[in-house]
């Protein structure tokens, strides 16, 4: 029985469901395709705003630092020429700051780290503090004459300030402050070739205003990172004091291992975000602009939300659609589902009302003509069950009759075989006497004559066994007296005593003994021998004029007996019930009208009880083979037992 792996459904919750899944997938399907494309040009969008946005954003700050440092390189070009004295360097530097009102101070340093000057809105200081261990000069030494730009800084009122460091160098070696005019055989630029070291401090707060105030789409900014991963600038001041190291953020890392395509990455700040980092030219630092999935993907959302309202409507329409489609079609079919019940429950009168003018209404018209129909139907059935009821009792009464009559027939077969059995002993006696010369002597034509009456009385014994055999088998009384038997010894015995008989039908009766006799097994001898010798005598009854050849062949389990000839054979129509009690083939019966039909029935019985199983193949006009197989040990007690009960009446 196959297992539901489903609840089995309702006719009308199937029509719901179908009438969802027609009117619902176009839309889904449609709506999921059109949502993939729109977030994919969305995202295209993004990633095109984004770069022209990062660009502009990293063109602010590059542009702000390379006006810076030109100047810079300037004046410590002018500083090597001039060589002028403290005073009229610090009136230079005052000029700068006048120039540039981001400039918060200048410092001029020796070439040993000692400031020689310092001006800033105060004035100047002529002070000579050794700076020499300050991360400018040591940078701006170790840069190979290059400036230096300082990571971003905050000061009191959280205003953002950088300083840039550039070398004073010797005039002949100034030009190598431009990188364009570097190649790889300019010497290599020492401190010990410095002439000084200007360090200017910038105030970068307009500039950060102007980055960090950088906003696209909603909730996306820009920040500032160094090629360490420290954040340099973020819009978030609060979130700058609390996290220096962002190099953990997806952004950052690609940043840092040079990969500068636009992804979606998550923030600093735990955010899904498309982003785009962006290298300044002037140094190691980098722009970030990102904004939020949920921003970039915003303009879909609407879509999304009208989609949604779509197929809600949808949805409840194909509701209302089948419920309409259930009222039309399903109930009259609910009624006709009634009207099944009631019929299967024997109430062949109810009749199914349907109001539609379609279909439906010819189907309960002849569903209602197929009820009155049963209905009829089985009143004739009624009738004639109760006939047929009558007639079962009177078969009943004829079968326990017949009973009856078969228990007398059993009954007198035995009484009439052993009345007949005393005096047919005592015809055989004084026969035997009259043959032996008792009464005087026989003449040849005398002699004939009782010869062949006691060959008569000797078929009359034969039959009487048989009949008496059978009596016993039908009241349960056939015993079987085992002992240890020669089983070769039997069937030549059998075939030597025979040998006249087949040589009288011109038969010729040859036994194929085996080379070696087999063991003794334990058998019935009398009733054992009695059915080699039916099967024998069989053979040459209905083989005149051919050859019967009797085998006797065994192995280490079974012992095999068989009777072959070239006799008359059997019909195929017939074979199944030859061996049935009383049982002959027509074929049989015009070759020798005289027998019983006993004796294939009692060899199956013998066979069989002794734990052996019949052979039987036969071929009308070509002859038959009858025989049986005996186990070697068929585990019977010896001594007399009461064989068990079987049905020896069923075909072999």
């Amino acid at each position: 029985m196959a297992i539901r792996l489903l609840p089995r459904l309702k006719i009308s919750s199937k029509v719901l469901v179908s009438f969802l899944f027609v009117s619902l997938l176009p839309l889904l399907v449609v709506s999921i395709v059109l949502v993939g494309r729109g977030r994919a040009l969305l995202l295209d969008a993004a990633t095109t705003k984004q770069k022209v946005v990062a660009t502009s954003t990293a063109d602010k700050v590059n542009i702000f630092l390379e006006d810076r440092i030109r100047a810079l390189v300037l004046e410590s070009k002018l500083l090597a020429l001039a060589k002028s004295d403290p005073t009229l360097t610090s009136k230079d530097f005052a000029a700068l700051i006048k120039q540039d009102a981001s400039i918060q101070e200048v410092i001029l340093l020796d070439p040993k780290g000692v400031q020689v000057v310092k001006v800033d809105a105060n004035g100047s200081d002529f002070s000579t503090p050794d700076r020499s261990s300050s991360d400018s000069f040591k940078a701006v030494g170790f840069l190979d004459g290059k400036y230096f730009v300082s990571s971003v800084s905050y000061g009191q009122n959280n205003e953002p300030s950088i300083t840039i460091a550039v070398p004073i160098l010797p005039t002949n070696l100034s030009q190598l402050q431009d990188e364009t005019t570097r190649s790889a055989a300019s010497p290599k630029i020492t401190p010990d070739v410095f002439l000084g070291v200007i360090v200017i401090k910038y105030n970068i707060g307009d500039l950060w205003q102007s980055v960090l105030s950088t906003t696209i789409g909603k909730g996306g900014y820009a920040y500032v990172v160094d090629s360490l991963g420290n954040l340099v600038a973020h819009p978030d001041s609060n979130y700058l004091a609390r996290n220096q190291k962002v190099a953990d953020v997806d952004a950052v890392k690609n940043y840092i291992n040079d990969n500068f395509e636009t992804k979606i990455t998550t923030s600093e700040q735990g955010v899904s975000v498309v982003s785009t980092p962006t290298k300044l030219s002037s140094n190691s630092w980098a722009v970030i602009v990102q904004e939020p999935v949920s921003s970039v993907y915003s303009g879909i959302n609407s879509f999304i939300e009208l989609s949604v309202i779509i197929i809600v409507s949808s949805a409840l329409f194909a509701i209302a659609l089948s419920l309409i489609f259930r009222k039309q079609l399903l109930d009259p079919i609910k009624q006709l589902l009634i009207g099944t019940k009631k019929i299967s429950e024997g109430d062949f009168s109810y009749t199914v009302e349907v109001k539609s003018n379609d279909e439906l209404r010819y189907l309960a018209e002849t569903f209602n003509s197929m009820s009155q129909n049963i209905n009829k139907l089985v009143g004739d059935l009624k009738i004639k069950n109760a006939d047929l009821d009558k007639a079962t009792n009177q078969l009943s009464e004829a079968n326990e009759k017949l009973q009856q009559a078969d228990t007398t027939k059993d009954e007198f077969i035995s009484m009439a075989s052993h009345q007949l059995g005393t005096p047919l002993a005592t015809i055989e006696g004084y026969l035997s006497m009259v043959n032996q010369g008792y009464y005087g002597p026989l003449n040849e034509k005398l002699a004939t004559t009782v010869n062949k009456a006691l060959g008569r009385t000797n078929v009359m014994k034969g039959l009487l066994a048989d009949f008496l055999d059978v009596s016993r088998m039908t009241a349960n009384k056939f015993y079987l007296d085992i002992e240890p038997t020669d089983f070769n010894k039997i069937i030549a015995e059998e075939v030597g005593a025979l040998k006249a008989s087949a040589a009288e039908a011109k038969v010729e009766l040859t036994y194929h003994a085996p080379e070696q006799a087999p063991p003794l097994i334990n058998l019935d001898e009398h009733k054992t021998r009695q059915a080699v010798m039916n099967l024998i005598t069989n053979a040459i009854n209905y083989t005149k004029g051919g050859k019967v050849d009797v085998f006797l062949r065994y192995d280490s389990v079974n012992a095999q007996y068989t009777v072959v000839d070239n006799g008359i054979g059997v019909p195929d129509e017939q074979k199944s019930k030859l061996f049935k009690k009383f049982y002959r083939a027509d074929n049989a019966k015009e070759t020798l009208p005289t027998g019983t039909g006993l004796g294939l029935y009692l060899v199956k019985r013998v066979v069989e009880d002794q734990g052996g199983k019949i052979i039987f193949h036969s071929e009308v006009g070509k002859g038959s083979t009858f025989g049986f197989v005996l186990p070697l040990n068929t585990n019977l007690p010896l001594g007399q037992y009461l064989a068990p009960s079987n049905s020896a009446d069923e075909s072999a």
